[in-house]
């Protein structure tokens, strides 16, 4: 259910000028789904919050300074069903439309966002809209749901159409206006503009770069293409005139989707099934190799269920590099509907700093899929395979002439360059890669009694994810300026919390190591990892960063508090 975002949103902001002298930040990887919220939020710790961030900030709200975090408790809970194992699926396909959030009641994000979602259930009930019901699931005791649902982080959003997940991805500000609207678009937004007859298709596919246009005498079938459209952000429209059916071509039921790329392309599966439409759509909603400077067509290439990206990182104007391009194409052409294929000229800076590919580097191929990279190591060399054609041959005079089937040839042809990117997708899909991911070293020695632990890449797991300890985790970088600055104070909360086994202070330089499903996007950022609830973790953003704030933080999640001696017990 859960797929990448994050590169999308890397070109969203690779097309965007910003400017910042105050904060250190990381131009790379964290998901926000176009059209649902801002391609990227760029926190300035030391620049006073807008009111969006304001709002944000107090996602993370002590709920013992304020109680009315806990005021839907009283009054409101009849609004918002609480879903277990047991009653979850008869819930969530009981309406055409049931929004259910995924919470955990330690997190601070969870706790600020549950009044707001029992206010806009209330809202709905006492309404004469009946057609959305709410529901809210403890993550942290419906461990299964969780799993079943890819729970990462808190709070997490889901809405079931005829028990379809959609899952939300925008902006969980105070004021709610991004799930309003969010809410609005997939709840009573029509999916499909009706056309009556043949000018009527032929003037709504006029202008648009792409747009599907079914063909039905049938509304029986109709679901799954509204459900479809619903899916993807693109102009569906839908007509039963027998006149148009015959201009293009195609029979009812049938889908045409019309490009500004390439020609219409005739969907030929089964219209009763979803996924087949789905699929259709996300295949040639794109071109064969995707322009990655061509920004519709980026903002394309995350939707639907295609969630691997082969990329070709090359330069421009260069003759051998257009040749391998050419082959490039061709194991898109075999490979079409499995997986994108993208093309990338070095001006592309932000992109290339985000694989860590160097000019040098180039021409050079990584995947990229669910938020990890993966390096192929096949052949780069066009030619290689390929047996020699001749370009020119003797006339019956013993004249050279141009060879007429040097180009057919020329195609006809596989070069080892196309037989290693069909291996190396392959590979990919049978689970046979392994994911670049960097690392430092791991220290030599145990941390000294007054500095946090350091993790590195190899050892983020065994220090942070798979024990059983509580993990306050620093990411930082070591030019950064305001990761320096806190640098001497968490090393001071590490000794301060030295005696308790429960917790560990750790630290980790994120310009130098990765560890999958970590997106640092700014410097400083802090998780803690809770106990019993890994690998979820929850983000310390309060916007203060002293002792006292870390120490109250941690103390409201794991009742430990380093200011008081510990309990020993005695024997």
């Amino acid at each position: 259910m859960r797929s990448s975002f994050s590169l999308l949103t890397l070109f969203l902001f690779a097309t965007t000028t910003f400017f910042t002298t105050t904060f250190c930040v990381l131009l790379v990887n964290v998901a926000a789904p176009i059209g649902f919220s801002n391609a990227a939020t760029i926190r300035d710790e030391n620049a006073d919050d807008t009111n969006e961030n304001k709002g944000q900030r107090k996602r993370g709200i002590n709920v013992n300074e304020d109680p009315n975090v806990y005021q839907y408790k009283r009054g409101t809970e009849e609004h918002v069903e609480v879903l277990t194992n047991e009653n979850f699926k008869k819930f969530t396909t009981s309406g055409e439309h049931v929004l259910v959030t995924f919470y955990a009641p330690w997190d601070g994000h969870s706790k600020s966002f549950l009044k707001q979602f029992h206010e806009l259930g209330t809202s709905h009930t006492i309404s004469s809209d009946s057609r959305l019901k709410f529901g809210k699931v403890d993550a942290t005791v419906e461990k299964e749901l969780a799993k079943e649902y890819e729970v990462e982080t808190y709070p997490q959003i889901i809405l079931f159409r005829h028990g379809q997940p959609k899952e939300y991805k925008g902006s969980l500000a105070a004021n709610g206006e991004g799930l309003r609207k969010w809410l609005r678009r997939n709840t009573h937004h029509k999916p499909a503009a009706w056309l009556e007859g043949v000018d009527d298709v032929h003037v709504f596919t006029l202008g648009r770069p792409v747009c599907i246009v079914g063909f039905f005498d049938d509304t029986g079938h109709l679901d799954n293409f509204h459900a479809a459209a619903y899916d993807f952000h693109l102009d569906f429209g839908e007509t039963s005139s027998k006149i148009a059916t015959e201009k293009y071509k195609t029979q009812r039921p049938g889908i045409i989707m019309f490009r500004n790329f390439a020609e219409p392309a005739h969907f030929q599966g089964n219209v009763n099934s979803l996924e087949e439409i789905k699929q259709f759509i996300a295949t040639n909603m794109v071109p064969k190799v995707v322009d990655y400077a061509k920004k519709d067509q980026m903002e394309r290439v995350f939707e639907g269920p295609i969630a691997a990206n082969v990329f070709l990182f090359r330069q421009q104007n260069d003759e051998e590099a257009d040749k391998l391009e050419a082959e490039f194409a061709k194991a898109a052409d075999q490979l079409y509907g499995r997986v994108h294929f993208i093309s990338a000229g070095f001006d592309e800076q932000t992109l290339y700093s985000f694989f860590a590919i160097r000019a040098r580097d180039t021409p050079t191929v990584r995947l990229y899929a669910h938020d990890l990279k993966y390096a192929y190591k096949g052949s780069l060399k066009p030619d290689e395979g390929k047996k020699e054609v001749m370009k020119t041959i003797k006339d019956h005079d013993g004249n050279d002439i141009p060879n007429p089937k040097y180009d057919e040839e020329m195609a006809s042809q596989t070069s080892k360059v196309f037989e290693d990117l069909i291996k190396f997708v392959d590979a990919y899909e049978k689970g046979k890669l392994v994911p670049i991911l960097k690392s430092e070293k791991p220290p030599k020695s145990a941390p000294s009694a007054n500095e946090a632990t350091v993790v590195v890449g190899r050892t983020f797991d065994e220090i942070v994810t798979q024990s059983n300890k509580h993990v306050m985790l620093f990411f930082y970088a070591p030019w950064c300026q305001t990761s320096k600055a806190l640098m001497p104070l968490w090393d001071k909360l590490a000794e301060m919390y030295r005696e308790y086994d429960e917790v560990t202070i750790a630290k980790m330089d994120a310009t130098k190591n990765e560890a999958k499903g970590i997106h640092v996007k700014s410097y400083p950022t802090i998780y803690f990892y809770k106990s019993g609830d890994k690998p979820r973790h929850e983000e310390f953003d309060e916007k203060k960063k002293d002792l006292a704030s870390f120490i109250r933080f941690i103390g409201e999640r794991t009742k430990l508090d380093p200011t008081r001696p510990p309990i020993h017990d005695e024997f």
